[in-house]
Parts: structure tokens; C-alpha cells; sequence
């Protein structure tokens, strides 16, 4: 467990939850936290497909979920902060997916290189999806 980043990573959704909480974006909130959760579990040094599985398909939802409250408030924001809400999406998917099919990144066969890409798409979409919530 010692220098699992992933693990740590994993606790920024927490900051989400509280974020969406206050916003009372409820939905958002129970998301991360089911996320967060997941992801915490995933990152434990355990090898269960199952909670892998439901981590993958709460990360997609949410992005589907962010993309949705995005879209009901797209017109009412400035173009800095549209600008900085899909720049860190495009982060998130260069790093992510990107890297899945090039097998670097977040992807990447050198275990430690991989944990710090995906460390990093842990935090960028959590401020994402925080720039979703308060802007």
C-alpha cells in the first residue's frame, strides 16, 4: 500500500462530492462519491474485475453526466471558462484514451509511468468537473 498514488489520487473525487453538495448538484455528488469509492477500492492493491468494471462505467457516466450539466448552462458561461472546462477534457482523453492506443500515458507498460498519467487524469478531471459544478 506504501506509494500507491492511485490510491491517494483517488481522494480528490471526495473534494467533488463536497463541492457538488454545497451546489446542490445531488446527483453529481452521489456520482463522485460512488466513484470515489470504487476508485479507492480499485486503486487498493486487490485484482477484483467486478469493481473494476463498475469504477470504468461510473468514470464514463460521469463524463456523460458532466457533459450534460454542461450543456444546461453552456450559454450562461464566459468563453474562459468553457475554454478551461474542455481544455482539461481534452487533457483527460489525450492522456486516457490516447494513451490506450498508443500504450503510453496513462497506458504506459512501465508500471510507475502509468500511475503518474493516471494520478494526473485523476486530478485534472476532478478540477474539470469542479469547473463544471462552479462556474
Amino acid at each position: 500500500m506504501e506509494g500507491n498514488l492511485l490510491f491517494y489520487t483517488s481522494f480528490v473525487f471526495f473534494i467533488n462530492v463536497y463541492i457538488a453538495f454545497i451546489k446542490n448538484y445531488i446527483a453529481y455528488a452521489l456520482l463522485f462519491f460512488i466513484l470515489g469509492v470504487t476508485s479507492l477500492l480499485v486503486h487498493y492493491p486487490t485484482d477484483n474485475e467486478s469493481i473494476k468494471r463498475i469504477d470504468k462505467f461510473f468514470a464514463y457516466f460521469l463524463v456523460l453526466y458532466g457533459a450534460y450539466i454542461l450543456s444546461t448552462k453552456i450559454y450562461d458561461l464566459d468563453t474562459l471558462s468553457l475554454s478551461f472546462i474542455v481544455s482539461t477534457f481534452l487533457c483527460v482523453v489525450y492522456l486516457y484514451l490516447y494513451g490506450y492506443y498508443t500504450k503510453q500515458y496513462s497506458h504506459d507498460p512501465i508500471k510507475e509511468r502509468s500511475h503518474i498519467f493516471h494520478g494526473i487524469v485523476h486530478v485534472i478531471s476532478a478540477i474539470g468537473h469542479g469547473g463544471i459544478i462552479l462556474f
